[in-house]
């Protein structure tokens, strides 16, 4: 099921985001954008073998400054809950998408120190102080067997 990667490639294309965002945990120096997505417990099974299911889905922001973070989770926000099934179309088949919703808004996480390159390992002279915050979406799909 490709429905992750669908949903990343639309927010990189569409959010207007300051770097790549990444699926799974941020590990590059300076801004980052990621996201995991998580299968929850809710479900319907249909007759004819496709089950409509609710994933969970995080997007984590590290960035300079805390307006940088929020503004751009809330710009996510806000395209994730127009986003139409047209619009998001599995490459596979796997899934059609239903809806998606934010159910936790832009929240503070931590403040953390950034100060190894991460290409060549050296210190970068000075403290770079990043904050991290996060926002939680569900989004529903039929799950095409």
């Amino acid at each position: 099921m490709d429905l992750d990667k669908v949903i990343a490639e639309y927010i990189d294309e569409n959010a207007d985001l300051p770097v790549e965002l990444v699926i799974g945990q941020p590990s590059t120096h300076g801004t980052s954008f990621a996201y995991l997505m998580r299968s929850l417990q809710k479900y319907t099974n249909y007759r004819d073998g496709r089950q409509k299911r609710t994933f969970s889905f995080d997007i984590q922001a590290k960035c300079p400054s805390w307006l940088e973070a929020t503004n751009t989770l809330n710009r996510i926000a806000d395209l994730m809950n127009r986003v139409r099934s047209s619009q998001l179309k599995s490459q596979n088949g796997s899934f059609e998408f239903s809806k998606a919703s934010m159910k936790q808004p832009p929240s503070f996480i931590a403040n953390v120190t950034d100060n190894l390159d991460v290409v060549t390992g050296e210190k970068i002279s000075g403290d770079n102080v990043f904050c991290v915050y996060d926002v939680s979406f569900e989004v529903e799909a039929i799950i095409n067997r």
